[in-house]
C-alpha cells in the first residue's frame, strides 16, 4: 500500500536557521573527539534530512588555527555566557535529536566571518 503524504508532517518538523546556536549532546564521543554537551552554531538544515551541519564552540579560547578559528565574546544575542572559540574546521553532521536548546543566534557581522572562514577551508 502507497504511503500518503500528510500536510501535518511539515508543522511537525522542527527548523533549523544559520546562524542558531544550539546547546548540543556530543557525546558518546571517541578518542579525541569533543565531548559533553556544548554550544554549536548551525550552518544549514536540509528539509529532506533528519541531519543538521554544525560548527562546535569551546570554552577553551587560545587559537590554533587563525583563518579556521575565532573568538565569539557574549553578547544579548547570542546568549553564550563567556567568550568561546568557534571551530570552523571541525564541521560535523548530526541527527537533530542531538539539538537540546536554543540558547541565541550570531549577529550578521560573525555569520559573515563564520562563512568566510569555510570558503577558506573549502576551496
Amino acid at each position: 500500500m502507497p504511503m500518503r503524504w500528510r500536510p501535518t508532517l511539515l508543522r511537525e518538523r522542527k527548523m533549523y536557521k544559520a546562524g542558531d546556536i544550539y546547546l548540543t549532546k556530543f557525546h558518546p564521543s571517541y578518542g579525541d573527539e569533543l565531548k559533553k554537551f556544548r554550544p554549536c552554531v548551525v550552518l544549514f538544515d536540509q528539509i529532506d534530512s533528519r541531519f543538521v551541519t554544525i560548527v562546535p564552540l569551546t570554552s577553551q579560547a587560545k587559537i590554533h588555527y587563525p583563518t579556521a578559528e575565532f573568538i565569539l565574546k557574549p553578547t544579548s544575542t547570542n546568549n553564550l555566557e563567556k567568550s568561546s572559540l568557534l571551530l570552523c574546521w571541525y564541521l560535523q553532521s548530526f541527527d537533530k535529536k542531538r539539538l537540546q536548546k536554543k540558547l541565541g543566534e550570531l549577529d550578521k557581522s560573525d555569520l559573515l566571518k563564520l562563512r568566510s572562514s569555510l570558503k577558506q577551508l573549502l576551496i
